[in-house]
């Protein structure tokens, strides 16, 4: 989403969450624990890969993993909120 962000976009679906950070951490600490979550919040039949189940809430088709475990961050930036 950062990347729609610093387009200017102007549309408030185009910036719809509340995250204002950004992380940049070794993938392999976690790479035993990640998971390819279920739709609608992990409570759904389908694996979800790529958002969609909720479209009032934006475009979607983003990538979404999670992991369990703690993750330790070597960077993490505070994102000025770009969307009036």
């Amino acid at each position: 989403m950062w990347e729609v962000c610093k387009a200017g976009a102007t549309d408030k679906k185009a910036w719809n969450n509340d995250a204002r950070v950004l992380g940049k951490f070794d993938t392999l600490q976690i790479i035993d624990d990640i998971k390819v979550p279920y739709e609608y919040g992990n409570s759904g039949i389908d694996l979800e890969p790529l958002t969609w189940c909720y479209p009032e809430a934006g475009w979607g088709g983003y990538r979404q993993l999670y992991a369990d475990s703690w993750i330790h961050f070597d960077e993490v930036i505070l994102l000025e909120d770009c969307v009036e």
